[in-house]
């Protein structure tokens, strides 16, 4: 994942609420001190969900905006993982501790022509929060998703993407799945994964674009591929990779 701040705090933060995303993946939801805990879009957390035991602890992007009152953390949830267990033993009134923020993953400081947000599956929680936040602030920045999920049951924030483009005119979201022939729901939109063709049909200057990669390593390894056979720059990549599902 992205090199970590070294300005790290440990705070209390107290869940509030789960949600089910997607088969498998959940939501968790933390009341926090906006006064003593400051986060920027994109950044990242350590969690540690078992008082007492600094060594079960997990990194997770922050899937919320600055702008919301709760902090979200989304994850797979594994049966085998003993920290995920830990975690989805949780109850509302929990509290945990976190410490963070970190990372450098959100927009940049100066609009950049377009920037271009490439991920698949529970890699999508660090662009939910710079969708959220440059939708909330109304930010100038030109942003287009390419989204991936194997199905349709597999889209994680679904009630979200299509409430952030009606709001945010700068905005484009691009859905494609996999292998829609597993799903139980018709899908009628794009089929397959991102690809060169993909992406050059949704943006327009690949020259002048900021390319912001997340995901398994695999899948940042494929991305960052086909981005550097259509040409374009190491300078204009950003990446964050997804490790220790299982843990």
């Amino acid at each position: 994942m992205a090199q970590q701040s070294q300005q790290m705090k440990s705070v209390q933060v107290t869940l509030q609420e789960v949600r089910e995303e997607a088969p498998g993946v959940k939501s968790f939801l933390f009341k926090y001190d906006r006064n003593n805990f400051h986060y920027k879009s994109g950044q990242i957390v350590l969690l540690f969900p078992e008082e007492g035991n600094p060594n079960l602890r997990h990194a997770f992007s922050i899937a919320s905006s600055p702008t919301e009152d709760l902090l979200i953390l989304s994850t797979m949830i594994r049966a085998e993982s003993p920290y995920k267990s830990r975690l989805n033993a949780l109850k509302p009134g929990d509290a945990v501790s976190l410490m963070g923020p970190g990372g450098q993953f959100g927009l940049p400081e100066q609009p950049a022509d377009q920037v271009v947000l490439l991920g698949g599956g529970i890699g999508i929680t660090p662009f939910r929060s710079i969708i959220k936040y440059a939708t909330d602030t109304k930010l100038p920045n030109k942003i287009t998703l390419l989204y991936a999920n194997r199905t349709p049951e597999d889209i994680v924030y679904k009630d979200d993407w299509k409430e952030y483009e009606a709001q945010n005119p700068h905005l484009t979201i691009i859905q494609t799945i996999t292998h829609p022939g597993e799903s139980k729901i018709e899908w009628k939109g794009r089929v397959g994964r991102i690809d060169a063709n993909l992406i050059r049909e949704h943006v327009e200057n690949l020259d002048k674009a900021l390319f912001y990669v997340c995901g398994p390593p695999s899948l940042v390894t494929d991305l960052t591929n086909i981005l550097s056979g259509m040409g374009i720059s190491g300078a204009q990549i950003r990446t964050e990779n997804f490790r220790g599902y299982a843990d």
